[in-house]
């Protein structure tokens, strides 16, 4: 039960916003192309069904790959007491007690750092990019009070690799920046190009685009707020 445990941590809206944008581009963008192989609306396929069925195929993948997102997002918790850690996840619910960990590694992949628990024939493995900047920063220090120092490795590597500095806040900006300028740049030429030719492929490019830029735009609004 949750109330048994003192904290809980829940996935980022980050990946609820990525299952929902790949579920709802992927099925549109894949509703249109069944239909427009299937009827064979220019005559350029010479197998129509053949088309059909692999356009459903592939928009199928990313459809139900954001539908996975969506659903991990709802169901994923962290939980933490003083004795122990629990994760729910989709498919797995796992627990381990802290005062039984022979070895916490702290690792700096994948994306974001992970640290792997092991002890008594049990591994527990956390990746901390799930979770906001201060989430992760508050699990990482649980984690790292709660075990003894004797049995943590690659401590120093992951916190020089990880570690919030400011030189690393402004890369960071400055790697948005650059980041929005570019996709700006393609959106807006997409945009043009559908406005010229009035052709739906130059136009969803064009939507995708503009929607990651207004993305980045908010997350830099917010990062300097802080």
């Amino acid at each position: 039960m949750e109330h048994q445990w003192t904290r809980c941590y829940r996935m980022r809206p980050f990946f609820r916003n990525v299952g929902l944008f790949c579920t709802i581009f992927s099925a549109a963008f894949g509703l249109v192309s069944i239909l427009a192989a299937y009827f064979n609306v220019d005559g350029s396929f010479a197998r129509p069904e053949l088309a059909a069925l692999c356009s459903f195929l592939f928009s199928s993948v990313f459809t139900l790959l954001g539908i996975f997102l969506l659903v991990r997002h709802r169901n994923y918790r962290l939980f933490i007491n003083d004795s122990s850690v629990r994760q729910v996840d989709v498919i797995c619910d796992r627990q381990i007690d802290v005062g039984l960990v022979d070895e916490l590694k702290w690792q700096c992949f994948p994306k974001g750092g992970s640290a792997r628990m092991s002890g008594v024939g049990e591994e527990f493995f956390i990746e901390f990019d799930h979770f906001n900047n201060v989430d992760r920063a508050e699990l990482v220090t649980l984690l790292r009070q709660a075990i003894l120092e004797s049995r943590q490795i690659g401590w120093e590597q992951f916190n020089e690799r990880f570690a919030d500095t400011p030189e690393k806040q402004s890369r960071t900006r400055r790697a948005r920046v650059r980041l929005t300028l570019v996709f700006g740049v393609q959106a807006v030429a997409f945009g043009v190009a559908w406005a010229v030719s009035h052709k739906l492929p130059f136009l969803i490019p064009s939507v995708v685009l503009a929607v990651v830029v207004a993305y980045l735009i908010k997350e830099h609004l917010q990062d300097q707020i802080k």
